[in-house]
Parts: structure tokens; C-alpha cells; sequence
């Protein structure tokens, strides 16, 4: 009696945990197949969040190809700065401007842009990182496994940098504080009123600022006011571009940089360049901040399109991994600060942070080597290199 009813027991007891096991793969499977409907189901255009995370790099080597679209006042300097410490010392070959620090940004690139003393026997390039406007022709210097990268931010607080930064008040006739008065807050997030901006900047072959990071980007002034373009516009750039950093998350971003590069911490460190002390920065009202992305509608639409996407790398990095390796890249950071800097100061370029150093250590002089500097000082050397490879060259021919 006492046997079957341990039995009936054990029997019960088995069946529950059948049941049990059925329901949670039913749950899992029901998950799973939601999931891939959502993914078959969505819209042609709808963009799906992915980045390339990559948890043990396995002795694969570092990415050198790069292709780094400099956006203006997004913290753009800084990450070029990184950028042509790395091709400086691995020996790569840049794509360098014949002038200044522009690469054909008003006008068509082809190779006459490039400076001739600079340019390699293949016409490839393992960086482009100085300020140009992207095109697809671009692509035709830089080898086929290039990494293309490029770097948002917030469009209000962008905006008030630079219209300080470039002094925009001459542009406008007027001084930001006039600006913010002077532009509308409209009921439909656009104003007629801007069309008026564009074609004056148009016709003049000048920089006006208004959304310009689309601008540098590629998208034509004309398709400012147009939400279907931009959208478009801003599918084209997801798929171009392996990886958008985000200037308010400077650090964090960096670090997802480094991951996906297969670079050692290390070579993100950074001291921040071309930038204004923290006091200099006119803090904005809720108002002229609406004021300010309604000006620059087709920026916010770019920036939160990818801000989005960014913090989809996060979760899929890791919030607590990465909080992690940021705080190493922070030591990292105050590392060379205080090996390298005895104080800020405000001499840079338009009053811009400045370092006095302690030491010409080369990671303390090329950290804060601003662009036209370190140009030079690249195409001295690129040039010097390619001569030795074209005499090489010449004999064994």
C-alpha cells in the first residue's frame, strides 16, 4: 500500500516536471520565434539596432584602415587626434589636404586635393581623418576592409558652440543672444523662415552651421525642410558607417571604439583639444534649446536616430563591462595628465584649452599637437617614407 503510493507520488511528481519543462521550452520558443517575426516583419527602411561587439579579439590584428568623418564642434578634433597618433606611429599612409585642413569641402573631391608630395603609387590611403564632406568617391582611396567612423552631438548645445566658436554673429547680423530672439518657435517643428538661411548660405558658398552635421555628412541644403529625404539620408549613413560615437558619451564611446578596432585601451587615451573650459558655455533654457533643434531639425533627427543606436551598443557591450573600462580609460587619461600637464590655460585657437607640459615626452607633445601641426609634421614624414619606397622601387626595376 505504502509502495504504490510512493509510486502514484513519484509518478505525480514526474509528470509536473514534464509539464513544467514542455511550458518553458513553449515560453522560450514562443520568444525566440516573436523575436525573428518582429526582425522578418519590419519595415524596409526600419533600421535594426546591431553593432559588432566583439568579447575575445583571438589574435586578430588591429584595424588600420580608417576613415574618420570630422564633423565640426563634436569633440571631432580630439578623436583625430587619436587617430593620427596611431597612423603616426604604425607608419600609415594618410590622405593629406594640399592646403589648410579641409579636404575638398565646398567642392568635389578627386585627387587633386591631396597633397602631391604625399600621394602613394596605389592611390590608397590607411586614414582620411581631416575635415571634408562625405561622398561616396571618397571611398575610392581607402581599401576595401576601411572602417568608416564619424561622430554626433546633441544639436542645441553643438549649435551655441559654434556659433561662438566661428563667430557666426557676422554671418547673422546678429549676437547669439539677438539669434535666439530673432528665430521662430513654430507650432510644426519648421519655419518657412529658414529656407531663407539655406539659399543665402548656398549662393555664397559658405558655412551658415544650420544642421550641420547633415551637411558635413553629405545631405544638400535643399532637403533641410524635407522629412522623407533626411530619413532616407539617414538610412544611407547607417549603413555606410560601421560606427557613430557619441560626443556626450566621449569616454564611453571611445572605448566601444577601441573594441571594435581591436585596439589596446591605451591607444583611446586622450587630453581634450579645441574645446572651451566648462565656464564658457552658455547653459540654455528649455525654450532656446526647443528653439535651437527646431533650427537644426534634420541634426536632431540624425542624432537621435543614432543615439538610439548607441545605447543598443551599450546593453549589447555590457553597462557593466563598460562602466568598467571606462573608469580604466579615465585612469588611463589622468595617467598622462599628470605626467604630462603642468595646468590648463586659454591660449589655444579662439581662447580654446591649452597644455603647459612638463616634459617633451612623445605621447605628451603629440596629445596636444593641434591639426595644422601635426599635418606638417605628417607629411614630412609620409613624404620622406614614400621617397624611400619609390627609390626601392626604381632599382629592383
Amino acid at each position: 500500500m505504502r509502495l504504490n503510493t510512493w509510486m502514484r507520488a513519484v509518478v505525480a511528481f514526474t509528470a509536473i516536471i514534464l509539464l513544467h519543462a514542455a511550458y518553458s521550452f513553449f515560453c522560450l520558443n514562443k520568444s525566440v520565434i516573436s523575436q525573428t517575426e518582429s526582425t522578418a516583419t519590419a519595415k524596409p527602411n526600419e533600421p535594426i539596432y546591431e553593432c559588432c561587439i566583439e568579447r575575445t579579439f583571438n589574435n586578430k590584428p588591429p584595424h588600420r584602415n580608417i576613415l574618420f568623418l570630422k564633423t565640426h564642434k563634436c569633440a571631432s578634433s580630439t578623436v583625430q587626434n587619436i587617430l593620427l597618433r596611431f597612423g603616426l606611429k604604425h607608419g600609415l599612409n594618410f590622405a593629406l589636404p594640399k592646403t589648410i585642413s579641409y579636404l575638398a569641402y565646398m567642392v568635389n573631391f578627386s585627387e587633386s586635393v591631396l597633397a602631391p608630395e604625399t600621394k602613394t603609387r596605389d592611390k590608397k590611403y590607411n586614414m582620411l581623418v581631416h575635415h571634408t564632406r562625405y561622398r561616396q568617391n571618397l571611398r575610392y582611396i581607402m581599401y576595401n576592409d576601411t572602417i568608416s567612423i564619424t561622430i554626433l552631438r546633441e544639436p542645441s548645445t553643438r549649435f551655441e558652440s559654434s556659433f561662438r566658436y566661428f563667430r557666426l554673429n557676422k554671418a547673422y547680423g546678429k549676437n547669439f543672444y539677438e539669434f535666439l530672439d530673432f528665430i521662430p518657435l513654430a507650432e510644426n517643428g519648421s519655419s518657412q523662415m529658414y529656407n531663407t538661411f539655406d539659399e543665402k548660405a548656398e549662393s555664397a558658398c559658405r558655412i551658415n552651421d544650420r544642421n550641420q552635421m547633415c551637411f558635413d555628412l553629405g545631405l544638400s541644403r535643399n532637403s533641410f525642410q524635407n522629412i522623407t529625404k533626411i530619413k532616407q539620408f539617414i538610412n544611407e549613413i547607417d549603413r555606410q558607417f560601421d560606427f557613430v560615437m557619441i560626443s556626450e558619451h566621449l569616454e564611453a564611446s571611445l572605448v566601444l571604439l577601441a573594441n571594435l578596432l581591436r585596439w589596446p585601451l591605451h591607444y583611446v587615451a586622450f587630453l581634450s583639444l579645441n574645446s572651451r573650459p566648462d565656464v564658457k558655455k552658455y547653459k540654455l533654457s528649455n525654450i532656446e534649446k526647443e528653439k535651437l533643434v527646431q533650427f537644426n531639425y534634420a541634426d536632431f533627427l540624425l542624432y537621435d536616430h543614432f543615439l538610439k543606436k548607441f545605447n543598443n551598443c551599450v546593453l549589447q557591450y555590457g553597462v557593466d563591462s563598460l562602466k568598467k573600462d571606462v573608469e580604466k580609460l579615465k585612469r588611463i587619461n589622468d595617467q598622462i595628465r599628470h605626467k604630462c600637464v603642468i595646468h590648463e590655460n586659454e591660449q589655444g585657437h579662439k581662447k580654446t584649452i591649452n597644455y603647459k607640459l612638463k616634459t617633451n615626452d612623445w605621447i605628451c607633445t603629440h596629445s596636444v599637437k593641434l591639426e595644422p601641426r601635426f599635418t606638417e609634421e605628417l607629411k614630412d614624414v609620409q613624404k620622406k617614407r614614400l621617397e624611400v619606397l619609390g627609390t626601392y622601387s626604381n632599382n629592383i626595376m
